[in-house]
């Protein structure tokens, strides 16, 4: 799925918090390798889920996470 339909998805099955996968790994797009965080983000601004993007490898305590848990990290890899 693209990000906007990813971000639909949660609302249509009443996500309550959304974790990208498959994504920022490895540059093997035609587009730059963040852009799938980058459009999932301005697609979840005031969607009713949180939207959890930890760091590859990062722990996500499930349940307990909230959005403002984690940090843009794409951004500093620009």
């Amino acid at each position: 799925m693209l990000p906007q339909e990813t971000a639909q998805m949660a609302v249509d099955v009443g996500a309550k918090a959304v974790i990208a996968g498959h994504n920022s790994k490895f540059a093997l797009a035609r587009h730059p390798w963040e852009e799938p965080l980058v459009a999932l983000t301005e697609a979840s601004i005031e969607r009713p889920y949180e939207l959890l993007t930890p760091c590859i490898g990062e722990a996500v305590p499930i349940g307990w996470a909230k959005a403002g848990d984690f940090q843009p990290w794409w951004e500093r890899m620009l």
